[in-house]
């Protein structure tokens, strides 16, 4: 049997589902349950620009775009809106960090599920600024959510499925405390 929870930011949930058991995400129950939750945090992950801080997720935290969404709310931030080259190159250099050598896709607040073919941010302001990469963004397969690639060098964004499960970075005005802080 294994160890539950297994997963480091994982829920370790204690449920009468089949007898007393340990599960590691919040179980949709009916019976009572207990959870308890193991944090690791990762202080290379969060970096602050521009009055803004920001955490990028490491690969095992990694999530569908709405789920990641849902991720940094209840954090108090929400996903990255990279709305300047500066942004944009802060933000491709902590995630070459990060990833180094890795071509995971990661997440930011752009999407055009609303009007398909048009980019908005996730707080409904238009897309002024962006780096596309040159055959981007090209809507394959209805791709409707933007990431950032690591080893792009030249910082373009690219457009994926937005149930793809993915890294993600989140913001937070700088100072803004929260509960459920990232």
């Amino acid at each position: 049997m294994s160890k539950k929870p297994n997963n480091a930011d994982s829920w370790g949930c204690l449920g009468t589902r089949d007898g007393a058991s340990w599960y590691d995400q919040v179980p949709q129950l009916s019976s009572p349950y207990i959870c308890e939750r193991t944090r690791v945090s990762d202080k290379n992950s969060e970096a602050s620009f521009g009055g803004l801080d920001y955490f990028t997720s490491p690969s095992w935290l990694a999530r569908s775009f709405s789920d990641a969404r849902t991720y940094c709310q209840y954090h108090g931030a929400d996903l990255a809106l990279i709305k300047s080259h500066d942004i944009n190159t802060f933000l491709h250099v902590r995630i070459s960090e990060e990833y180094s050598g890795s071509d995971d896709q990661i997440f930011f607040g752009l999407t055009d599920q609303a009007n398909d073919g048009t980019f908005i941010w996730i707080d409904g302001t238009p897309l002024q600024y962006s780096s596309w990469r040159s055959d981007q963004p090209n809507d394959y397969n209805g791709q409707d959510c933007a990431t950032l690639t690591p080893t792009n060098p030249d910082m373009g964004w690219v457009d994926v499925s937005c149930n793809g499960i993915r890294p993600f970075i989140c913001e937070r005005y700088q100072g803004k405390s929260h509960a459920n802080d990232v």
